[in-house]
């Protein structure tokens, strides 16, 4: 008598696979971001710094690498030497000198047909007040709180880019000065620093103008002593 063989398939139920709409979406999404995480630091500043502005605050909230490396003062100098200058606009209510709303005009085109206007400051968590504008340097922006007659206001160094501020607070008691503030970069320190100085009222026009330098990072300000300005 012949033996029967038994095959595998007899009895045997074939499994079918249920595929997940949008599962070979997510895998391919999840394979680009290993690629790009695997991308040397050095080629992704070099592509960053490329970018417009505007991309540039969307790239920001990707992942903190990326918003580690847009720090980075390697990716400040490229984005700086690479970006072609901009407009800086503050908009101000009629017979106000101050304003809470500072308006970046990114030209696109050189002769201003296609351009984008940015508003700076819903990418920051600055206080509702007002302030006016003093300059801009390296990508930075120094603002100061409109006093209003206070003897004590605050200066502001922010980074629209990282959406980041410090406060500089300054106290003025003496009412025969007016104060006058400036901002800029030192080359040979590395470092950024705020002037202020002290102009005397025209009713005390013998008392010597006086100057003091805050050095951003160390909290506290230097007199420089007694200055002269030629009229």
């Amino acid at each position: 008598m012949k033996k029967l063989k038994k095959t595998a398939s007899m009895g045997s139920k074939r499994r079918r696979t249920t595929k997940h709409p949008g599962s070979s979406s997510s895998s391919s999404t999840e394979q680009s971001e290993c690629l790009v995480a695997q991308l040397p630091q050095a080629l992704i500043i070099d592509i960053l710094s490329r970018l417009p502005i505007r991309c540039i605050l969307n790239c920001k909230s990707v992942c903190k690498t990326w918003l580690h490396l847009m720090s980075d003062p390697l990716f400040v100098g490229l984005h700086m030497e690479r970006s072609p200058a901009n407009l800086l606009i503050q908009k101000t209510p009629f017979e106000r000198i101050a304003s809470t709303e500072l308006l970046l005009v990114e030209i696109v085109e050189e002769d201003f047909s296609n351009r984008e206007i940015i508003r700076l400051f819903p990418n920051i968590n600055f206080p509702d007040t007002d302030f006016r504008l003093l300059n801009s340097c390296n990508g930075l922006l120094c603002l100061y709180e409109d006093s209003y007659g206070k003897s004590e206001i605050t200066v502001h160094v922010c980074n629209p880019v990282l959406g980041e501020y410090i406060d500089i607070p300054v106290v003025n008691t003496d009412k025969k000065f007016e104060q006058h503030f400036a901002f800029g970069f030192s080359s040979g320190s590395n470092e950024y620093k705020v002037l202020q100085t002290f102009f005397p009222d025209k009713d005390t026009t013998a008392a010597p103008c006086l100057a003091e330098i805050y050095t951003v990072g160390t909290g506290e300000w230097r007199s420089i002593g007694k200055c002269s300005f030629q009229t």
